[in-house]
């Protein structure tokens, strides 16, 4: 029998009780199987964050196994901007944690909002939310027995928390150029630590994998999956009918869909707009609070440059259905970029949808699959010349399609599995 722990936070919360009751006797299907192993995944982001690598791993262990995450206590003070999320957040914590989430399908996983101070930069924040969510989280892992558990950590500023757990294994994710987020001492000694004390350490990316394994023969390089359900479902559809005919191509719709973020490259975006502006170019994500504002407000007066802001995981293939280009506009200086796997390659991929990128690392081990422009003016160039490019033949459409299906979450989990020994 798997048991499924629900939290509550300071609450007797009457329909946790009652949940907790029905998980204990739900039989979870599924075949991402480790014996029932627990999990308790301390993640780097918000479970209604994009649907990334720690929510997507975390909800395919749970379909066998109990899994629970554990949401960011936050790199730092929100701004005025942020108060939705804000006020979000609180409620979870103190009102109602069990309310309806946003986001990704948690499938069987637990999802827990801690409460601490979203600042790291001083001792005493450090030391003040060590205790609090240590605290936490040895109470409630006591109080449902979860005793035998595994440690799946994507971020080095649970390592003080950490330490005051007894756990069976140590996982460290690590997904992006942690070092780009945080320079201080204190984040480099627990990156350090993480790296030298994993049991196991999983990264997407090859710059990652070789920085890593300098200190740790425990590195596994496993790539980023994508949905099973987001895969195209007649693959033998044509996406677009234009692209059948050159001489008559039109390219009606442009997409990019991720958080606009300060590694974007808008200044490409607003030429880009500017040069095709017969087409549509449709931004699917929401804008980050530490991005510029100047090239937001800009893009935000020209009339075919459409924001559809965030959009949960689910709803992504009906952006796609009518798309002809699939883009990533991103700032190839940018030094986390440099490190960057997106997850969004296969999103598109998974739809069939044509790719034209920036110049970074990750998108050269996809060559074959997309084209890259290593300039602004070759990227437009590239758009322009699309209709004579290889990636919208039949044959790229259909390897695209092929590389998501044979690269889901479930396939690239059951990889990390077989790496535990467990």
């Amino acid at each position: 029998m798997v048991k499924i722990w629900i939290f509550t936070f300071f609450t007797g919360n009457k329909e946790a009780n009652i949940r907790l009751i029905y998980y204990k006797n739900q039989k979870i299907q599924g075949n991402t199987s480790v014996n029932n192993t627990c999990f308790l995944v301390l993640s780097a982001g918000e479970w209604k964050d994009n649907a990334v690598s720690n929510m997507q791993i975390s909800a395919q262990l749970s379909k066998e196994n109990s899994v629970i995450y554990v949401e960011t206590p936050g790199r730092r003070f929100p701004k005025l901007s942020e108060y939705k999320r804000l006020l979000h957040r609180l409620k979870r914590i103190f009102i109602s944690p069990q309310s309806k989430l946003e986001g990704l399908d948690p499938i069987n996983a637990i999802i827990f909002s801690p409460f601490a101070i979203p600042n790291h930069n001083y001792w005493i924040f450090r030391k003040i939310n060590s205790f609090l969510l240590g605290y936490q989280l040895r109470k409630l892992l006591k109080k449902y027995d979860f005793n035998n558990f595994h440690v799946w950590v994507f971020s080095p500023y649970w390592v003080d928390v950490i330490q005051k757990l007894t756990y069976k294994k140590l996982i460290f994710h690590c997904v992006d150029a942690l070092h780009t987020y945080d320079s201080s001492a204190s984040f480099k000694k627990n990156l350090q630590h993480l790296t030298i004390c994993a049991d196991v350490i999983f990264t997407p990316n090859q710059l990652i994998y070789d920085d890593l394994s300098k200190d740790s023969d425990r590195v596994f390089k496993i790539g980023h999956g994508v949905s099973k359900e987001n895969l195209i479902k007649d693959s033998t559809l044509n996406f677009r009918s234009s692209f059948s005919d050159e001489d008559n191509f039109n390219l009606n719709k442009i997409t990019y869909s991720g958080t606009l973020a300060n590694w974007v490259d808008y200044e490409l975006l607003i030429e880009l707009a500017q040069k095709f502006s017969n087409s549509q170019i449709v931004l699917v994500g929401y804008v980050h609070a530490l991005t510029n504002n100047k090239f937001i407000n800009k893009m935000k007066k020209m009339d075919n440059i459409i924001f559809a802001g965030y959009q949960n995981y689910s709803d992504l293939p009906r952006f796609y259905q009518d798309t002809d280009l699939a883009i990533i506009p991103y700032d190839s200086n940018n030094e986390h970029i440099q490190y960057s796997t997106p997850t969004k390659f296969l999103d598109y991929f998974a739809y069939g949808l044509p790719v034209i990128s920036t110049d970074f690392p990750a998108a050269w081990e996809l060559s074959n699959l997309i084209e890259i422009a290593t300039s602004k003016e070759d990227f437009i160039e590239k758009v322009i010349d699309l209709p004579n490019s290889d990636i919208i033949r039949e044959s790229s459409r259909l390897s695209r399609i092929e590389y998501a299906s044979s690269h889901t979450w479930e396939n690239q989990v059951k990889k990390m599995v077989q790496k535990l020994n467990i």
